[in-house]
């Protein structure tokens, strides 16, 4: 065989072994990145844990993909210190997305990586539009008075002279059956209410264990942690698992609905903003109605909001609490 031929074959081998060794040694860079990323100060080992299997945040091991952790780092306020300290790129939340499958022995490789490419670039094109709130006549007026900046720029004087209150015309989108209750709180008790549930499907189970359908709100006994009802919602309006307010009345509670227009077969799509809010009745725990506002406002008479629960204690047990 002529040398020339046996040189050329011989390079055509060493680069067709090199193609896999590279692919891998970038992977492997992208995993060690993720790796330094997720255990980095105020990030994400420290709600999540270093393993992966939750702390004060859930078990994350079933691999949540580039996009959905983009619309938990958008739409969940826990994790607004990520972006405030570290501004996470498109490259990054890779890195963080692979190292997070490692953590729960699921594959990295190519075929994985360029999926995720590509729903993150499709989550990336719609959010654009998605931020744009559309502005009815009502809003056009009300922003000729006051705009939104100005109350941004105005509001610690104003909240230190007086009340920051303002009353804003909210629109029911549907209306449901309350139900029957599902527990009878008893005087003198402290109750906890909580959103739960889990915005993608596992991949990794405990024994026993099955994906949770839809979103349910979950009340306990707040000395003991104990669930004592829960009811889960219907498919429609599941959402973000995060946020969980209580009437100061004890009546009611709020939760993150869905997109009013968007049936969540694909639960990225039911998460995106605008969403809406759910009211729950407090003792049967079944959605009353779905509400929308045309306006965001800032108030000092809502309720306290807690990180993951929150807490109610009855201080009476007649039927209208």
């Amino acid at each position: 065989m002529p040398k020339t031929i046996c040189t050329l074959l011989v390079s055509i081998v060493l680069i067709l072994l090199s193609v896999p060794a590279t692919a891998q040694i970038n992977l492997d860079a992208m995993v060690e990145r993720g790796k330094e990323f997720f255990n980095a100060p105020a990030s994400c080992a420290v709600c999540h844990k270093a393993t992966g299997e939750g702390l004060i945040g859930p078990d994350i091991r079933y691999g949540p993909t580039p996009a959905e952790i983009l619309d938990q780092l958008q739409n969940n306020p826990q994790m607004a210190i990520i972006l405030l300290e570290y501004k996470p790129d498109d490259q990054a939340l890779m890195d963080i997305a692979l190292y997070i499958r490692t953590l729960g022995g699921l594959e990295v490789n190519e075929k994985v990586l360029d999926a995720q490419r590509k729903q993150l670039a499709e989550k990336r094109a719609k959010t654009e539009s998605d931020l744009i709130f559309p502005k009815t006549e009502r809003d056009v007026a009300v922003e000729s008075i006051q705009t939104w900046d100005s109350v941004i720029a105005d509001w610690q004087r104003r909240s230190n002279e007086g009340p920051l209150r303002a009353e804003y015309t909210s629109q029911v989108t549907k209306t449901f059956e309350p139900g029957e209750p599902k527990f009878q709180p008893e005087n003198g008790k402290t109750y906890f209410y909580e959103n739960v549930g889990n915005s993608a499907n596992l991949s990794i189970l405990k024994d026993g264990a099955t994906n949770a359908k839809s979103s349910q709100v979950v009340v306990g006994d707040a000395e003991t942690y104990e669930v004592i009802a829960s009811y889960e919602l219907p498919v429609s309006l599941r959402a973000a698992v995060h946020t969980t307010v209580v009437s100061p009345d004890g009546k009611y509670v709020y939760i993150v609905g869905s997109k009013p227009e968007t049936e969540p077969t694909n639960q990225i799509l039911a998460l995106d903003a605008p969403a809406t809010l759910i009211k729950v009745d407090a003792l049967t725990l079944q959605p009353i109605s779905r509400l929308r506002w045309a306006v965001v406002c800032i108030t000092h008479s809502l309720s306290r909001t807690r990180l993951f629960w929150t807490p109610f204690r009855v201080t009476r047990t007649d039927s209208t609490l």
